[in-house]
C-alpha cells in the first residue's frame, strides 16, 4: 500500500483514535414469569430505524422567541455555492482556482447587496448586523436580526430560506477526568499499521475546531516535531521541505479567502496567524480574535484533549535539548504525531459555536487544504438542527464529495437502552439514536467512544509477581485492605506508615 492511501486511511483514523460499534439487530423482549426477560430476533422488514420527529407545530405550541427578540439566524441565496459550483476544483487547491476565487467574489458581492435590500426593505434602513458571509461551502448571510423579521426577509426575492441557528456547546464528559490513554489506543484503532510502514502523518495538515488549545504543551513542542520530521525524511529519503507543511508564505498568498480575516474588525496578518511549524495556524472565530489558548474564558480545555488524540508529539524535548519518546516518558502519543494541528476555537467568551461559526472554520480549513476536519460539538437533540431545517446537514453531507474528511463526535448521552423504561430494546421502537447533531447528520463521518482494551496504572514487583494498584485509589494507600496479583491471587496488604 503506497503513502498515498495510508494518508488517506490516517485522515479516517487519527482524528477521534476511537471505535465506531455496529448497529444490532432489531430485537424483541418479554419478562417471563420469573421476571427474566426472554430474546428473540425479530423481521426487520416489520421495524424502522428512521428517527421519529415532530412537527415545528407539534413541538412549538408557541413561538420559541419573541417578536423582538435579537436571534442568530443564517439567510440562505439561492445561487449554488463555491464547492457546488465547482466541485472539481475542491479535489486539488480551490484556493488557486481562478474561476472558483472569482465566484466567491460574485457571491460576496451579492451578500452585500442584498443585505442592503434588507436593510431598506425589512429594517426601515438600520444596518444588517452581518456576522459572517459564507461563500465557500454555503451560500448563507449570517446575522443577528429580531425574529419577528424573519418572515419578510424570507420573502424577499433572491433568499431560498432564512432559519434560527443552533448554538452548540463543547463535547465534555459530564463527569470524570480521564485522561487518554494512548498506548494501548493506538492498536484498537489500527493506528499502528500505518506507522509500521513509516507513515505517521508527516505532511497532514489536522484542523481542531474545538475550544481552543493550551499552545505551550510538551506534546505540542515544535523543536519535537521538526525532530521527527527530520528523522522522517531521513526514512522515506526525502528532504522535510518534500512534505510541503503550511508555513506563513502560503498563508499570506491565501490570506485574503479566508474568512478569518475577512471579517469586520479582524483584518489580521499572516504573521499574526502562524504560530509554529507544529501550530502553523490559529484563529478565534467565535470571538473574533487571535486568543485561542484556554486561559481566557471558561469553555474548558476539551479542544487540548482533541488535538492531543489526533496530533500529540512521539518525542518530547528534554531541559538538556536532547528528545525523548513520548510514549515511553508519557504513554501517549497522537494517532498522527508528525502532522501539523491548525487551531480553529468556536467556544470562547462570547459562548459556544453556531452553525455558522464552525461552518466558517470548515471554508477556511478547506481553503488551507486540512486533510482532515475535526467538530468536537453538538447538541442532544439527534436528526436535523434546531426547528426540522436541514441546510447544514446538506453542506456537511456534500463534502464526501472533497478531499477534506469532516469528523464529528457521536456525542455524550449514552444509550438508547439505558434511556427506555425497561432499560432494554424491544420491537416496536427501534431508533436507536442517541447522537447529537450535528454528528447524526446522514453523511457525517461520526466517531462514538469505546473503552481501551487495555490500562496503564501504578503498581510494584514482588518476586516474581506484580501488583497493579487501581488508579482512584493511589494517594490514599490506607484504604486498600486486600488487593490481587495478576493470577488473581488474594494478598494480604500491609500498609507501611513509615519507610
Amino acid at each position: 500500500m503506497d503513502k498515498k492511501v495510508w494518508k488517506r486511511l490516517l485522515a479516517v483514523l487519527l482524528s477521534a483514535a476511537l471505535l465506531i460499534g455496529a448497529m444490532p439487530v432489531a430485537l424483541a423482549a418479554e419478562a417471563g414469569e420469573d421476571g427474566q426477560w426472554t430474546w428473540e430476533q425479530t423481521d426487520n422488514s416489520t421495524v424502522t430505524a428512521a428517527l421519529s420527529r415532530q412537527s415545528v407545530a407539534e413541538k412549538e405550541e408557541e413561538p420559541p422567541y419573541a417578536e423582538g427578540e435579537t436571534v442568530r439566524v443564517s439567510i440562505v441565496l439561492e445561487d449554488k455555492p463555491t464547492l457546488l459550483r465547482f466541485p472539481k476544483a475542491a479535489d486539488g487547491d480551490i484556493a488557486s482556482n481562478t474561476a472558483a476565487k472569482t465566484y466567491r467574489s460574485k457571491l460576496e458581492a451579492q451578500q452585500d447587496a442584498m443585505a442592503n435590500t434588507i436593510s431598506r426593505e425589512v429594517l426601515q434602513g438600520k444596518k444588517l448586523d452581518v456576522v459572517w458571509n459564507l461563500t465557500l461551502a454555503a451560500n448563507i448571510i449570517s446575522a443577528n436580526v429580531e425574529y419577528g423579521k424573519l418572515e419578510e426577509i424570507k420573502a424577499l426575492e433572491g433568499v431560498k430560506d432564512v432559519f434560527v441557528e443552533t448554538q452548540y456547546e463543547p463535547m465534555v464528559a459530564s463527569v470524570g477526568g480521564d485522561d487518554p490513554n494512548m498506548q494501548v489506543s493506538s492498536d484498537m484503532t489500527g493506528t499502528t499499521q500505518a506507522w509500521n510502514n513509516k507513515y505517521k502523518g508527516q505532511g497532514m495538515r489536522v484542523a481542531i475546531i474545538d475550544t481552543g488549545l493550551k499552545t505551550e504543551h510538551q506534546s505540542m513542542n515544535a523543536a519535537a516535531f521538526d525532530h521527527a520530521l527530520e528523522e522522517d525524511a531521513t526514512a522515506d529519503g526525502k528532504t522535510v521541505a518534500d512534505y510541503k507543511l503550511l508555513n506563513q508564505a502560503e498563508i499570506q498568498s491565501k490570506l485574503t479567502q479566508l474568512n478569518a480575516y475577512k471579517r469586520d474588525g479582524a483584518k489580521v496578518t499572516a504573521a499574526q496567524l502562524y504560530r509554529t511549524t507544529k501550530i502553523p495556524y490559529g484563529y478565534a472565530y467565535v470571538d473574533k480574535d487571535l486568543d485561542i489558548t484556554h486561559d481566557n474564558d471558561t469553555q474548558g480545555d476539551h479542544g487540548s484533549h482533541v488535538a492531543g488524540i489526533a496530533t500529540a508529539n512521539r518525542y518530547l524535548k528534554k531541559a538538556d535539548g536532547t528528545f525523548a519518546s513520548a510514549m515511553d516518558e508519557v504513554h501517549m502519543t497522537g494517532d498522527a504525531p508528525d502532522a501539523q494541528v491548525l487551531v480553529m476555537k468556536v467556544f470562547g467568551n462570547n459562548g459556544g459555536a453556531y452553525d455558522s461559526d464552525y461552518m466558517v472554520a470548515i471554508e477556511d480549513a478547506v481553503v488551507l487544504g486540512c486533510d482532515t476536519i475535526n467538530l468536537s460539538l453538538g447538541s442532544g437533540n439527534p436528526g436535523t438542527a434546531a426547528y426540522g431545517n436541514d441546510e447544514y446537514q446538506k453542506i456537511l453531507d456534500s463534502f464526501v464529495k472533497y478531499q477534506s474528511l469532516v469528523v464529528i463526535s457521536a456525542g455524550n448521552s449514552g444509550t438508547w437502552a439505558e434511556s427506555s423504561e425497561v432499560g432494554a430494546l424491544y420491537s416496536d421502537d427501534a431508533s436507536f439514536d442517541m447522537v447529537g447533531s450535528p454528528g447524526s447528520y446522514t453523511n457525517a463521518f461520526t466517531v462514538a467512544s469505546v473503552d481501551n482494551n487495555g490500562m496503564i496504572g501504578m503498581g510494584f514487583t514482588y518476586g516474581s509477581g506484580t501488583l497493579v494498584i487501581p488508579t482512584d485509589t493511589v494517594g490514599n494507600f490506607s484504604a486498600l485492605d486486600v488487593s490481587a496479583d495478576k493470577s488473581g491471587t488474594a494478598l494480604d496488604y500491609v500498609y507501611l506508615d513509615k519507610i
